[in-house]
């Protein structure tokens, strides 16, 4: 299941004329196009752009640029896109509550914009937690293959792929200096360095 962007009015008063974080993230406003153009490098779709603007304005161009690399890669031959960004504390209650994460809402990278979700069509009826992907037996030999290109592309462009411990395979982020798990830090640095946009400051920001 995917989520619906929670839409508010551009605030004008914000650089970004963006859309506000949702309920419970310490993710900043997102960013709404000016003229039809956004700041970074659209990938022609709509819904992936939209989300892409809803995530930390730092990662947004890296975003694209991984993504539009997918999308012109003849060996992956898949049209991907984006799904999920920020995410909501209820939301996030709620997939817990189903057993699709374990991950505390301050842990997840969906709570402080800088994680996303991608959606690889037909490779699964429930290709947006793949938890357990290695052991599953409605992914392909194929498409994990697919996974592995999409994968390498992400960490080129310096984000974390769930995929690289079979943990989840749809699943992106970025995570600053660190190696290490877990979003906790930006909350920790949302209450001390932020933005007129009300984003938290990143460090080792992608190049």
């Amino acid at each position: 299941m995917a989520y619906e962007l929670e839409v508010t009015t551009p605030t004008s008063e914000k650089t970004q004329l963006g859309l506000a974080p949702p309920v419970g993230s310490v993710a900043g406003y997102g960013e709404e196009p000016i003229g039809g153009v956004y700041s970074f490098t659209a990938t022609g779709h709509d819904i992936t752009d939209r989300h892409i603007a809803r995530l930390h304005p730092k990662i947004r161009e890296s975003i694209s640029t991984f993504i539009r690399g997918c999308l012109s890669d003849s060996a992956i031959q898949k049209t991907i896109y984006i799904n999920e960004s920020v995410r909501s504390a209820s939301a996030h209650d709620a997939l817990k509550k189903a057993g699709k994460t374990t991950t505390e809402y301050k842990e997840s990278h969906h709570s402080t914009g800088t994680g996303f979700k991608i959606i690889l069509p037909a490779t699964s009826p429930d290709y947006e937690y793949m938890t357990t992907s290695l052991a599953d037996p409605t992914i392909s030999a194929g498409n994990q293959i697919i996974w592995g290109l999409i994968g390498e592309k992400a960490i080129a462009n310096n984000l974390y792929w769930g995929g690289t411990t079979g943990w989840n395979y749809a699943h992106f982020e970025f995570r600053d200096c660190s190696t290490r798990p877990g979003a906790l830090k930006y909350h920790t640095r949302s209450k001390k360095y932020i933005d007129a946009d009300g984003w938290f400051e990143l460090y080792c920001q992608p190049a």
